[in-house]
């Protein structure tokens, strides 16, 4: 494993040291058990302890590390149930969103919703991109339920769930599990109509499918 230098002009460099140590970790580069300290990997990128320290504490905070003590994490082990947790509560939250927003059908909010799954229709993206524009679909509906701590709970269960996502990744690097039905599109459609319990029924179907999809995307000594 080894970690290139950063620029110290760079404004936000621990997002630049979160990316490598992430991208990292979802290619296999840091073994299962192998702690990773921060002094080694400052000097490694040229930076100080603290953009490191944030980068860490923050891939913590996501549930794909775990503190080992003085300093160093470990990449955390996977726990299936925890995963299904995660995927209940996003339907939960996420469901519920949705049908406020088709009960309050703004024409902005449902336009940015719009805007984010028409940008998320090519299929030569990357899964990094894809994981992303994801997240901004999700995000927008979330958003258009105009309830700031139920984006704030949305960012928190999406973090966690971070971990879980590139875990699958690692073992089916493909995108199926991208494109689960009823889709996106599906759910645009149902806060489009006004429904409030039709649209939250059909995110709630859109993501417990995907569920379903990444799940079976996991090693035969998992699943």
């Amino acid at each position: 494993m080894t970690f290139t230098s950063l620029d110290r002009k760079t404004v936000r460099l621990a997002d630049l040291v979160y990316e490598q140590i992430f991208r990292a970790i979802v290619k296999g580069e840091v073994a299962p058990g192998e702690r990773l300290v921060q002094e080694a990997i400052g000097e490694q990128m040229k930076v100080s302890r603290t953009p490191v320290r944030d980068a860490l504490l923050r891939l913590e905070s996501e549930g794909i590390l775990e503190s080992s003590g003085r300093g160093g994490y470990l990449v955390r082990s996977f726990d299936r149930q925890e995963a299904m947790d995660i995927y209940g509560l996003r339907a939960a939250v996420e469901g519920y969103a949705a049908g406020i927003a088709a009960r309050l059908a703004d024409p902005a909010a449902i336009g940015r919703i719009t805007a984010a799954v028409s940008a998320a229709g090519g299929s030569d993206i990357s899964l990094d991109e894809g994981f992303e524009m994801n997240r901004r679909i999700h995000r927008s509906i979330v958003e258009a339920a105009g309830n700031t701590m139920m984006l704030d709970t949305f960012d928190s269960i999406w973090g966690r769930s971070q971990s879980f996502r590139m875990f699958a990744r690692l073992h089916s690097p493909e995108m199926r599990y991208l494109h689960n039905e009823p889709s996106h599109q599906d759910v645009l459609e149902a806060i489009r109509t006004g429904d409030a319990d039709h649209a939250r029924s059909i995110m709630e179907r859109h993501i417990m499918t995907g569920m379903e999809l990444q799940l079976d995307a996991l090693p035969d000594s998992l699943a």
